[in-house]
């Protein structure tokens, strides 16, 4: 169980670090030598006073893990962001660094940069990242005869002018963190490419060059032989190249749970490690070493025949541990110590792996293949002992044949179950069939791959024999199309979002790395059920036979490990079914002479628009609405770099974990500039700026469109910074609000002149209520019902001023319009078609 314990305790630090508090990195590190000091004199005191048990060095040890891990996340560089804008066009040099893969009008690869020319007047900037490139081949190979398509090579070095862009999330798919997961910074979109040969090469590119060629070639061997979709399907599922499967196709596994299947990962390796490594044990016996070089062999050529993405790459790590343990005569329990082990060595190597959706996934997923080894273990055994005893052939193959599909089945629905909780997070939708689709799904896999693969190979040496190899290869693969697209996509729209929940979560999983020791046939668990099955109650229950209580370790141990798993499930469950009530929210705070508001939607996404004047206003205020401990927001807006609305988000940018960072056009001329870039590298998303006419979905039914500023930045009174400033209208249903910033008169007239369509039933009165602001015709055109001014108590700028405040008096009433410096907070509530409004005061 200590292995375990210091696991988790690594882990649940860097994701308090990442999630809960941004640490000081010096000052952890202090706290963490000063715990493993007294951990040290406990040890030393345990030594001579070894009957007392208050002594254990244990806790202290733990805490100085925590702290350490704490620490290297907060001291772990942030990769530079080198785009100026979140488009901009350019022309870069490098080297391709992944196997080409032709789409529909490009080449899709990425280019791992060496410089970079930013336009007209610019010189070559040396620049080192890796983006990811989506451009036509160059003229000069195509019309050569020595390269088939798609024609580019690893190792080729090219210069490529196009629009450089900064990725952005789109649906419910974080699209930048599933990049940034594999390294790459940016995307470039080209219609040109220039060939300027190829590196040097050395036996590392060679040996790439032509692992990659024979991927091509496999894929070709399928294309020729295969129906399409069933030819795209295999590519998918054994060369990790899904660029060939259909819309309808990808939407079928992503709607019925099974998604996972397309994206090479632990699940694939584990179901690869297990069979193999089972197949060759029954060819070469148990008492040789063969089978587990063997198998290695075939997890690593996998890895490097699905491209070698990091993600393939942690799990074959993880799955190489375990076939060490084997090799070294170690039991299958001691896998799970091993893989924590692993998971520490590469997150204190890169402590922002734990941020990384891959990461999470591939270690949950074999987390759980190591929790259902046992089990699969056992059941293997019982069905050799009941089909292989009578030595009849027949019999043989029907046991090989069922320890086949259970050992399957049992893998698959242990990684599903144990990624099921980080993929609800993430994606806040949970497929309601998943785990049953993966259980029938499972056991056709394995046939899948290996159908695909021998009809691939088949085809390397004849066309006629991949045809006939093809016709048992197609079954699996139409199964398991037939399966994905016969069973109802019912999803489940969840809100499972705030670092506390992640942090739950994490507990879960410590739980579970706590409970494998419990759960051994030798354990206290194990061995509590197996009294309780022989009718022994008194011992069960931690007494003698004659009722004297025995040591209290089982229970201490029981008790703590039903306490983590009891906070965590509470905690989940208020946090799904307590958080979001299907209505959207918007919170005009009381921050003082300043803008801060809180948009809640029904799903429970919370998005931040600016901060107030200083720097614990927005904190307090969100701490007044927020469950305690929810420091994640899923995206902040700065309208503009005005103190008043931007002083306060700098902190928060510090404190919380922001998904997104929207913000209007950049003002490097602005005093608080450099704070600005400097609160963003915090965060590990970079912003996203935007102008009028992008229209953002938070989620169905639920829009934020963008009014200003325009792309082109406008001069004169209109280039000012309050005129720049981020007018946004949020949709809901049949409700609209208008939030303005602190645009004044000249920029209402351009918003009248380029956009008549501005009816909101709530308007955020722009400029705190200023007489330079909310001109008549802009409320006409508004048409608002009700308005809302943030303002301070007797501000030194006379806000709102009287003639505002009588304009819109007049055109809504007294009782309509709303004030912070009167009213305190103020909460609009809305289904979309009626509105509700509370104040504080």
């Amino acid at each position: 169980m200590k292995p375990a314990a210091l696991a988790a305790a690594w882990l649940g630090g860097l994701v308090l670090a990442w999630q809960l508090y941004a640490a000081v990195p010096s000052l952890t590190f202090i706290l963490a030598a000063l715990a493993l000091t007294i951990a040290l004199l406990l040890a030393l005191l345990r030594r001579r006073l070894p009957s007392v048990p208050l002594l254990s060095p244990w806790p202290a040890l733990l805490l100085a893990v925590f702290l350490l891990a704490a620490g290297r996340y907060s001291a772990a560089t942030v990769p530079p962001d080198f785009l100026e804008r979140d488009r901009q066009d350019a022309t870069v040099r490098g080297q391709i660094v992944s196997d080409p893969e032709p789409t529909a009008t490009r080449v899709k690869f990425q280019l791992a940069l060496t410089e970079i020319h930013r336009g007209f007047g610019k010189d070559w900037q040396p620049q080192t990242g890796q983006i990811l490139v989506y451009a036509p081949p160059p003229a000069e190979l195509v019309q050569s005869d020595q390269r088939q398509p798609p024609y580019l090579r690893y190792g080729d070095l090219l210069e490529i002018p196009g629009s450089l862009q900064r990725p952005q999330p789109f649906a419910d798919f974080d699209y930048p963190a599933y990049l940034e997961s594999q390294g790459i910074a940016a995307v470039l979109w080209s219609h040109q490419t220039e060939w300027r040969g190829a590196a040097a090469a050395g036996p590392w590119l060679r040996f790439r060059a032509a692992v990659y060629d024979l991927r091509r070639r496999l894929a070709r061997s399928m294309d020729a032989a295969l129906p399409a979709n069933q030819a795209a399907l295999a590519q998918a599922l054994l060369l990790g190249l899904r660029g060939q499967l259909t819309d309808d196709i990808a939407q079928n596994f992503r709607q019925t749970g099974v998604s996972h299947l397309l994206a090479i990962s632990g699940l694939h390796l584990g179901i690869l490690l297990a069979l193999t490594l089972g197949a060759f044990r029954g060819l070469l016996g148990n008492h040789t070493p063969a089978p587990l070089l063997l198998t290695l062999v075939a997890v690593w050529l996998y890895v490097l025949l699905s491209g070698a993405s990091p993600s393939v790459m942690r799990a074959a790590l993880m799955g190489s541990v375990y076939l060490g343990l084997l090799s070294l005569g170690r039991p299958r329990d001691t896998l799970l110590p091993a893989l924590a082990f692993a998971a520490i060595a590469m997150t204190a190597l890169e402590p922002r792996l734990i941020s990384r959706i891959s990461f999470q996934l591939s270690f949950a997923a074999m987390v759980g293949i190591a929790l259902a080894l046992p089990w699969q273990d056992a059941l293997s055994r019982a069905i050799a002992g009941q089909f292989y005893a009578q030595r009849r052939i027949g019999l043989t193959a029907a046991g090989m044949l069922l320890n086949f599909l259970t050992s399957a089945i049992i893998i698959g629905a242990a990684a599903t179950l144990t990624t099921t909780p980080l993929v609800a997070y993430h994606f806040g939708q949970l497929p309601l069939l998943g785990i049953p689709t993966t259980i029938l799904a499972a056991p056709l896999l394995p046939f899948a791959l290996v159908g695909g693969l021998t009809t691939a190979l088949a085809g390397l040496l004849h066309p006629v024999l991949a045809q006939l190899a093809a016709i048992p290869a197609a079954v699996p693969l139409t199964a398991l199309l037939l399966l994905v697209d016969w069973i109802p996509g019912w999803m489940a729209a969840l809100t499972l979002s705030g670092p506390a929940t992640l942090f739950c979560c994490a507990l879960m999983l410590a739980a579970l790395l706590l409970s494998h020791r419990l759960t051994s046939y030798r354990g206290p668990l194990g061995r509590f059920l197996a009294e309780l099955r022989q009718e022994r109650v008194l011992p069960a229950l931690g007494f003698t036979a004659d009722g004297r209580p025995r040591s209290p370790g089982r229970w201490l141990s029981l008790g703590g490990l039903a306490v983590i798993l009891l906070v965590a499930v509470l905690y989940l469950a208020t946090s799904l079914f307590g958080r979001a009530d299907g209505k959207l929210h918007i919170h005009f705070f009381d921050i003082g002479q300043g803008d801060s508001a809180l948009i809640v939607t029904p799903g429970g996404r919370q998005i931040l628009v600016d901060g107030g004047p200083d720097a614990a206003g927005a904190a307090r205020a969100l701490a007044a609405v927020l469950p305690p401990f929810d420091r994640r927001l899923d995206a902040v807006a700065l309208t503009h770099l005005d103190a008043d609305h931007s002083r306060g988000l700098l902190q928060i940018l510090q404190t919380y974990q922001a998904d997104t960072v929207l913000a209007g056009r950049p003002d490097p001329e602005s005093p608080l500039y450099p704070q600005w870039r400097r609160a963003l590298s915090y965060q590990n998303v970079p912003p996203r700026y935007l102008n009028a006419g992008q229209t953002l979905t938070l989620e169905d039914d639920v829009t934020l469109e963008i009014l200003h500023p325009p792309a082109t930045p406008l001069r004169g009174p209109l280039g000012n910074g309050n005129n720049s400033s981020l007018v946004m209208r949020l949709v809901y249903g049949d409700i609209r609000f208008l939030l303005t910033g602190d645009i004044e008169a000249a920029a209402e007239y351009y918003l009248l002149r380029r956009r008549p369509d501005l009816q909101s039933q709530v308007l955020k009165v722009a400029h705190h209520g200023s007489k330079s602001s909310t001109t008549a015709a802009f409320i006409k055109a508004v048409n608002p019902q009700w308005a809302v001014i943030s303002a301070g108590v007797d501000n030194s700028y006379g806000h709102p001023h009287p003639s505002v405040v009588s304009r819109l008096e007049t055109a809504l009433g007294a009782t309509a319009l709303y004030q912070t410096a009167q009213h305190g907070r103020i909460h609009f509530t809305t289904d979309g078609k009626k509105l509700w409004v509370q104040t504080e005061k």
